[in-house]
């Protein structure tokens, strides 16, 4: 029972040793690439989804949020809602999500 005991003791002994880090590894993040300033980000891609129209206003639901006229979705804003097409402002450009055939147009 005595070897038994020792044996169990010296193995819990060393047991935390061989799971430790390895010493000579560089430490995590040292050779990782930063993300570069000039990369440009993806363009946020806007999908209509639902037009709603009523006496106490329109809205729809653009990219899975329900959004009025003057609302925000992503860094778009909601310019106007008809009962086929929902007018964003991107940047300085409209865009026009249409339920009809899906399409996209871009204007200045």
């Amino acid at each position: 029972m005595f070897k038994l005991i020792t044996i169990f003791t010296l193995f819990s002994a060393l047991l935390p040793s061989v799971f430790a880090s390895d010493p000579t590894r560089p430490p995590e993040g040292l050779f990782a690439v930063p993300d570069s300033p000039q990369a440009p980000k993806p363009e946020t891609r806007y999908q209509l989804q639902q037009i709603r129209i009523a006496d106490n206003g329109s809205s729809a639901v653009v990219n899975g949020e329900l959004v009025r006229e003057g609302d925000t979705v992503g860094s778009a804003k909601v310019l106007s809602i008809s009962a086929n097409e929902v007018v964003l402002k991107i940047k300085q450009k409209q865009r026009v999500l249409s339920l009809i055939n899906k399409t996209k147009r871009l204007s200045q």
